[in-house]
């Protein structure tokens, strides 16, 4: 057996074939997260906007992104309690369920003119 036949068969066996579904389903996760930070982002432009927008002042947006950071901490605690109860499979699939329906129905929502 030579050296490369070697490291081919530890490389299999470093990495089974289940994790690869696995490691979809996390990056799916963190995709929703990146989502609703850049939706918070281009939120915040909206706000600051004086002319199409409420006009927000700097100490303002500050606390947009805090009282988002709290509810998204709040909802992480949440999510491990119910991961405890639950198992983690359960919850994970619940929860990307109930992240994914807002933006799955905003294409039928007419846009408001302007």
């Amino acid at each position: 057996m030579t050296t490369a036949n070697r490291a081919e068969e530890a490389a299999e066996k470093a990495v089974p074939s289940r994790s690869w579904p696995v490691l979809l389903v996390v990056v799916c996760a963190q995709m929703l997260i990146w989502l609703d930070t850049s939706v918070l982002n281009v939120a915040v432009t909206t706000l600051a906007d004086p002319v199409d927008g409420l006009g927000a002042t700097p100490a303002e947006l500050e606390w947009v992104a805090s009282a988002y950071t709290l509810v998204f901490a709040g909802t992480l605690f949440a999510g491990g309690a119910l991961a405890d109860r639950f198992g983690p499979r359960n919850t994970l699939v619940a929860g990307l369920a109930l992240s994914a329906r807002p933006p799955a129905r905003a294409p039928s929502r007419p846009v408001p003119p302007g």
